[in-house]
C-alpha cells in the first residue's frame, strides 16, 4: 500500500495486537507497562492504542502532509499499518469507551 503521507500510522495509532483468544500475555503486559496503552477489543481482535506520536515523524507546512524521517527502517508495525482501516478501527474505540465492548 503506497504511503499517503497522513500521519494516522503515527499520531496515537490504532494498532491491532491479535486475535482474541490468541493473545500472548508478556507481550500485552509490555505494551501496558512500558507505554501505557489502551487496550480493547470486539469479538474478534485485541486492539492497542498507543499513547503518543513517534519521534520520526515530520510534517512539512508547505504541502501540509507527514512523513517518516526513517521510513526504508521503520518498525515492521509501522510497516503493516494501513490507515484505510483507521475509520473502523475508530468505531470499535468509540464502542469500548460507550462499555459496549468488553
Amino acid at each position: 500500500m503506497e504511503c499517503r503521507r497522513c500521519g494516522k500510522c503515527c499520531i496515537r495509532p490504532i494498532l491491532k495486537l491479535c486475535e482474541v483468544g490468541k493473545e500472548d500475555n508478556k507481550e500485552l503486559e509490555k505494551w501496558l507497562t512500558n507505554y501505557h496503552c489502551e487496550v480493547f477489543k470486539d469479538d474478534k481482535f485485541m486492539y492497542l492504542r498507543l499513547p503518543f506520536t513517534c519521534s520520526k515523524l515530520d510534517f512539512n507546512v508547505k504541502s501540509g502532509t507527514y512523513s517518516c524521517k526513517d521510513y526504508e527502517n521503520r518498525p515492521k508495525i509501522c510497516q503493516e499499518y494501513n490507515c484505510t482501516q483507521e475509520r473502523m478501527v475508530t468505531e470499535v474505540l468509540e464502542k469500548f469507551k460507550r462499555g459496549e465492548l468488553k
